[in-house]
């Protein structure tokens, strides 16, 4: 009985601590830095920001560069701009500055069947046109047609019967 008492009173006071020591690791942490070109050393203003896996949390850097977010435990931050590779790092790796890769952009050569599909693709074009210039040319093949006819109309006086 004693020996249940004592394991009961010890569970009582040891809970409490296990809720503090859950809460005290799971503060936030504020992370900040400088987004710049890894080639050129160049700030990249207006970069994006954001936390991983949630998505919720998101910044962009200013004008030179620098950015501030808090993220939380188990998370990570991505960062991307416009012509570089987006680079993904934890909260722990982030350092004074964030480096940036520039994607390298190739233009391949065109082969075969790369040529068949654009020749198609310029004739299905072609043909548009020439459908759309075809119906625009009927409707105004139509239109005077009926004006000619109100014409006549008026001109034989039947038109102002209607009226």
């Amino acid at each position: 009985m004693k020996k249940s008492l004592f394991v009961f009173l010890l569970a009582l006071f040891l809970y409490p601590l296990s809720i503090f020591s859950q809460n005290e690791s799971a503060e936030p942490m504020v992370v900040e830095a400088v987004v710049v070109d890894a080639e050129t050393g160049s700030p990249l203003p207006f970069s994006s920001v954001y936390v991983v896996p949630s998505r919720r949390t998101s910044t962009i850097t200013n004008a030179e560069g620098t950015f501030r977010i808090t993220v939380e435990e188990g998370e990570q931050l991505k960062f991307s701009y416009a012509g570089f590779k987006t680079l993904t790092l934890s909260p722990s790796a982030v350092r004074r500055k964030v480096m940036l890769h520039p994607t390298s952009l190739m233009v391949h050569e065109k082969k075969g069947k790369d040529l068949k599909f654009e020749d198609d693709l310029h004739q299905r074009i072609d043909h548009q046109k020439y459908d759309r210039d075809f119906w625009q040319q009927n409707e105004i093949i139509r239109r005077t047609r009926a004006e000619e006819a109100v014409h006549e109309l008026f001109d034989r006086k039947e038109l102002f019967g209607v009226f």
